[in-house]
């Protein structure tokens, strides 16, 4: 019987922590995950649904999202629990979010499941089963690693229009057109098209997810559907038709990201971090990205909760010691799917995905984007560092003046004072005689 019951906890325990093969050990891991569910960013125009039905409006983080990255959390304490300490240390991780309420929102839950406090670090008593960890976040305009490209970008907006007319993309609109016909129908929004169709497809989704009962015509086959053409549209915008600009387009929106990947596994293994998971806490559009990017993406719309996994691995059986990188994307509450990252194979060595990674990196905004940022919006996000230093030496200025004029006018108040305690009026010969 005893024997049964530690076969089994043996076997929940192999599923949910991390795989090693060999002489190996897990070093260090970078998360990407999207927030988990939210109120719907908008409804359609024949929704039976409004805004009253979400509490806190539009775009929101709801408790049903709060569960999932929670579970996320959960799993994640398993997977590496081996990598993490089990209570909180703050030298061990770092947490960056979008600055949305609802990625900021999913980070927190994360973390709940992820270090929920034990003895020492139970701070409100037993009650309370969660302690305040960290999210660090940048205003959404200076977002260039999660929300990329904050600049205006004349080449991608070319690449774009380039796809958009081509025939290859018109032949595929054509081949969706009575579909996307009905959907405009059934739902009231005017000319839904390839790209727009999402805006429907998110709002269903949405409603779903809180257990609300869809339209008679949102059925499993036109949801189907709806997913296809939304996972067709992520890669056609961030590689073009046929991935004809997934290079171009994928050092744009995902080259920062990238290159912060490799240079967060770098400082790792060098020594110079001491952070043995770097997690970021995103949207949709940052994993299908990256993905896309990255050539690994599975033609599937990411899920709330979905998590991308590039983890390293020291092979102590070398001398000296080889790397390995090996990434998974987590999609469901099942197992996570193995990704080949760049062609590279699912055991890469950490040399090959750096050099695989690296013609990914950005070579900035003059050959990327085909423009130096210059005016307006760009030049405050590429000229921030400058800026900042101009108005701190106008502020100095400004009170050295004020110092200098106040200084003035006290000098100068002064010395009429003095001047007027200084005079004395001489008596008259006639005021000596009368006293």
């Amino acid at each position: 019987m005893f024997g049964r019951v530690f076969l089994n906890l043996l076997t929940i325990l192999c599923m949910f922590s991390m795989p090693i093969y060999g002489d190996e050990e897990l070093v260090f891991s970078n998360l990407l995950w999207r927030h988990g569910a939210r109120s719907a960013i908008h409804s359609y125009k024949n929704d039976p649904f409004n805004q009253t039905m979400w509490p806190q409006g539009f775009g929101q983080l709801t408790q049903i999202g709060m569960h999932q990255h929670y579970e996320l959390g959960s799993y994640l304490k398993q997977r590496y629990n081996t990598l993490l300490s089990r209570r909180y240390n703050r030298s061990e991780i770092y947490i960056r979010s979008t600055d949305f309420d609802r990625t900021l929102m999913s980070a927190e839950s994360n973390m709940a499941g992820l270090f929920p406090p034990e003895g020492k670090q139970k701070w409100n008593g037993t009650n309370t089963s969660w302690q305040p960890v960290p999210i660090h976040t940048v205003p959404k305009i200076l977002d260039s690693l999660l929300l990329a490209p904050i600049i205006t970008c004349p080449k991608l907006q070319q690449l774009h229009e380039k796809t958009y007319s081509s025939l290859e993309y018109i032949e595929l609109q054509n081949k969706y057109t009575e579909f996307l016909k009905n959907i405009s129908f059934w739902s009231g929004n005017d000319n839904v098209n390839l790209t727009s169709s999402w805006n429907v497809l998110d709002t269903l989704i949405t409603e779903k997810t809180q257990g609300k009962t869809l339209p008679l015509w949102a059925s499993d086959a036109v949801m189907d559907k709806l997913h296809e053409i939304a996972a067709l549209d992520i890669l056609i915008r961030f590689s073009g038709m046929n991935s004809k600009y997934r290079e171009d387009i994928g050092r744009i929106v995902a080259g920062n990201l990238i290159k912060q990947i490799v240079t967060n596994i770098n400082n790792s293994i060098n020594g110079s971090e001491s952070y043995k998971v770097i997690a970021y806490s995103a949207h949709d559009t940052t994993i299908g990205s990256l993905l896309v990017a990255l050539d690994s993406f599975n033609n599937r719309l990411p899920p709330f909760a979905a998590c991308v996994m590039i983890e390293v691995y020291k092979d102590k059986s070398s001398s000296p010691p080889e790397y390995i990188v090996r990434s998974y994307y987590r999609n469901s509450t099942g197992d996570p799917i193995k990704l080949n990252i760049l062609d590279c194979g699912f055991n890469c060595s950490l040399n090959e995905f750096v050099t695989k990674s690296q013609k990914m990196f950005p070579r900035g905004p003059a050959q990327d984007c085909g423009k130096i940022p210059t005016t307006g919006e760009d030049f405050f996000a590429s000229h921030l560092q400058l800026i900042f230093i101009i108005l701190t030496c106008l502020l100095v200025v400004t009170w050295l003046l004020i110092i200098i004029v106040c200084c003035k006018k006290k000098c100068k108040s002064k010395n009429l004072k003095m001047r007027e305690v200084a005079y004395q009026p001489v008596p008259s010969f006639d005021e000596h005689l009368i006293s």
